[in-house]
């Protein structure tokens, strides 16, 4: 098979599986993205919120396999929901995770507004966090 000279100028993105990390909140010290490697930078950032029921239990993080892009905004009194929008590779081996900030009502008290994945090692280099 013959290659364009014009295909290989371009950088080609692939997508990346994630997990999102599910019954965890940010501590007061973080305030934009970290990527965590270890168990305890992880513990340092982010603390557990076990509740009851079926979907209770925090997601179990490997970080011998696994590592971690978390994400927290500033303390604010609008509703405030994270989600995820993709995770992908670009043609230099960037990572580059885009997520997005649904505001919702006025609140009477104050929330963090955080959002942690959990990505595969082989997928660890450098990082652009992009919200949009």
């Amino acid at each position: 098979m013959n290659h364009s000279p014009i295909m290989e100028e371009f950088e080609f993105e692939q997508s990346v599986p994630f997990t999102i990390a599910e019954n965890y909140f940010s501590k007061e010290d973080l305030n934009s993205f970290i990527t965590i490697l270890s168990q305890s930078e992880f513990d340092q950032y982010i603390g557990m919120a076990t509740t009851m029921g079926k979907h209770g239990q925090p997601t179990p993080i490997d970080f011998k396999k696994q590592w971690v892009i978390a994400v927290a905004l500033p303390s604010t009194d609008i509703n405030t929901q994270l989600i995820p929008i993709s995770l992908k590779k670009d043609g230099k081996g960037k990572i580059i995770f885009t997520f997005k900030a649904v505001e919702g009502n006025k609140l009477s008290y104050k929330i963090k507004p955080f959002l942690a994945i959990i990505v595969d090692r082989k997928y660890l280099g450098e990082i652009q966090v992009i919200k949009i």
